[in-house]
């Protein structure tokens, strides 16, 4: 039905009234009924106006999740790399400690010996501890950008407070860094079943999608030549997302 016959077709009914005697009093059951049918003929004018609307909503429906798991994923190999960096600057702070050095030469050394940003952090404490600061208070005000600093900030503070030698202090926290960092490493390789099994459900409507065309229908032709494909579509695409953020949380709940 054309967008004109819909809304002719919906005039028609609203322009249909009850007797003057049915007019008053509480609206009848009749009554309903042209409200419920006038209602639907409604809903169907406003899906044929959104049909190009709703393959919009399904597009961004789709990059809203692939973007949100792509985002997790960045931010879980991010964390990665910065335990595994402070892992490796914290053993030389610790090593230095033990050989005599200062800790703001220490902590100089260290930032010198690798490039990643989180280095610039044991810099900053470095200089502040020649300035007279505590590093310990320095790190830790960091820890919202570099949420992995704070539990050595924790040690130094401790340290710092209770006169305890820093040094076993931080290589304690090295050795739980490369634990966590081992553990993690063996859950990903023991995960790599159920993301191969993941991306597969995840890409069986695809071809689903690929034999009906194989067996002569036209696939694009039926999603999109009409409301009611945009509409089944749309649902697709929703229960796919749902399915695949869903598998996300899940992998995302097992990684420590």
């Amino acid at each position: 039905m054309s967008l004109l016959g819909i809304a002719s077709f919906a005039g028609a009914i609203a322009c249909y009234g009850p007797s003057p005697a049915r007019r008053i009093g509480e609206p009848t059951p009749f009554n309903r009924k042209i409200r419920a049918m006038l209602g639907l003929v409604l809903l169907l004018a406003l899906l044929v106006l959104l049909r190009h609307a709703l393959v919009l909503i399904t597009v961004g429906i789709a990059g809203g999740v692939a973007f949100r798991i792509w985002r997790d994923a960045a931010a879980l190999r991010k964390q990665r790399r910065e335990e595994a960096t402070i892992a490796s600057i914290v053993h030389t702070i610790s090593t230095e400690l033990r050989v005599g050095a200062d800790p703001a030469t220490a902590l100089a050394h260290a930032a010198e010996q690798h490039e990643h940003g989180i280095a610039a952090a044991f810099a900053s404490a470095a200089r502040a501890t020649r300035s007279g600061a505590q590093p310990g208070a320095q790190l830790y005000s960091m820890r919202s950008r570099y949420p992995a600093l704070a539990p050595i900030a924790r040690y130094w503070m401790i340290a710092e407070e209770h006169g305890v030698a820093l040094a076993p202090l931080l290589e304690q926290s090295h050795q739980q860094l490369r634990a966590r960092i081992e553990r993690a490493r063996s859950t990903n390789a023991a995960l790599q079943g159920p993301k191969a099994t993941a991306i597969i459900l995840s890409l069986l409507p695809l071809v689903g999608m690929l034999l009906g065309s194989a067996m002569g229908v036209h696939v694009p032709a039926v999603l999109l030549g009409s409301a009611l494909g945009n509409l089944l579509l749309l649902i697709g695409i929703c229960l796919l997302c749902a399915g695949a953020w869903w598998s996300n949380k899940i992998i995302q709940g097992a990684t420590p």
